[in-house]
């Protein structure tokens, strides 16, 4: 299977290093199948253009989930997002990217799901609703449809793998024009959310350690909320891997004086949906971020309100939160404002505050799997 990776472009402006755009398009059809090119590369050398052709594989592999595990079978990706910082060291040329964030859209045809994946490293802040309409209204149909079309006009003869490269082509034009554009203010419905888990990261230039604070095993909260989560090892995963898949692709193309920093990963199964949102604070080489997992509110999980068996019943509202609560609350914790053990609690007092799962090592995230992602009366 290989990857459509279209148009990744690095371009210098007026001399200066790191005025440019990374943009790239993946696209899966029902079959699975994917297409690989590659454009204005020519920077590049042969080692570069070897790991350019790999990073498409590593992008895609988590767009959605699919195993042997029902419940973590067709959760799709929507979107990854990360802020990036100058590293702190002095440098006479920095790298002006402001935005990388990477969407998906995901379209069923012929009872299969097909997905139209995008990567955008910017130096302006994006607008990622505007992209997203493009793709989802636009890009994405373009392709099912004009198969379709196509498919009726020329039959076998039908070059599919240049239609679709040549789709991608309009796609990267299109999308490569909204860019720069200034962001709209928009009203959006205030959503509440249900904090279902906590992810403390660090790493002190040498060592990485993560740990997750979620419901103890034998906690009926915690079966009802594997019935909305693809999985808490999944969950605790992806922030490091996308965060890293970043990183390489910085470097790839020449970014050695920015570091990424995983902000926002929004997944969904239909109806279903997580959000990850996660604060940092860089001194030095040293780093410490938290992040939480999130579900939004919403009567089919009333039910989750009402199981708090440790909150008044005059408190139980106030279980979920808005979004604006969450990220405040984080950066109190950053500045040391705040103490991780009332916080949790706060968030939701069902999480047990003070014995974390870590998830530093292969057998950590293994025991994640088979003690935590099981129901207890499965």
């Amino acid at each position: 299977m290989k990857p459509i990776f279209t148009n990744l472009r690095t371009k210098l402006s007026n001399g200066m290093k790191g005025i440019d755009k990374i943009i790239a398009l993946f696209y899966s059809d029902e079959n699975n199948l994917v297409f690989d090119k590659v454009k204005n590369i020519s920077e590049l050398n042969e080692d570069e253009k070897i790991q350019l052709k790999s990073l498409p594989f590593k992008y895609l592999g988590p767009v959605f989930f699919s195993g042997a595990n029902p419940q973590t079978k067709n959760w799709i990706i929507d979107l990854v997002e990360s802020t990036l910082t100058l590293k702190q060291e002095k440098t006479k040329s920095p790298d002006m990217i402001q935005s990388f964030f990477l969407l998906n859209s995901s379209i069923r045809y012929k009872k299969k799901v097909t997905n139209l994946f995008c990567l955008v490293g910017s130096p302006y802040n994006e607008d990622r609703d505007v992209i997203y309409k493009k793709m989802n209204n636009y890009i994405h149909p373009s392709i099912i449809q004009g198969k379709l079309i196509n498919e009726s006009i020329y039959g076998e003869d039908l070059d599919y793998r240049e239609f679709v490269l040549d789709e991608l082509d309009r796609g990267i034009n299109l999308i490569e024009h909204s860019l720069g554009s200034q962001i709209k203010s928009r009203w959006k419905l205030q959503k509440k959310y249900f904090c279902v888990g906590f992810i403390k990261r660090s790493y002190d230039g040498n060592t990485k350690s993560s740990e997750l604070y979620t419901f103890d095993t034998n906690y009926l909260y915690k079966d009802l909320v594997l019935d909305f989560i693809p999985s808490f090892y999944i969950m605790c995963i992806l922030p490091d891997y996308y965060e890293s898949r970043i990183d390489e692709t910085l470097k790839l193309f020449g970014k050695h004086t920015i570091n990424p920093h995983i902000s926002t990963i929004k997944i969904h199964q239909k109806e279903k949906e997580v959000l990850y949102m996660e604060e940092y604070k860089m001194e030095k080489e040293e780093k410490i971020s938290y992040g939480v997992i999130l579900i939004p509110e919403s009567k089919k999980i009333e039910y989750l309100k009402e199981t708090s068996v440790f909150v008044p019943e005059e408190d139980i509202d106030r279980i979920p939160k808005n979004l604006s609560f969450f990220k405040k609350a984080q950066r109190q914790l950053l500045n040391g404002k705040r103490e991780i053990y009332e916080t949790i609690l706060e968030f939701n007092p069902n999480i047990n505050p003070v014995e974390p799962w870590p998830i530093n090592s292969e057998e950590s995230l293994k025991n994640i799997q088979i003690e935590l992602d099981v129901k207890k009366n499965q």
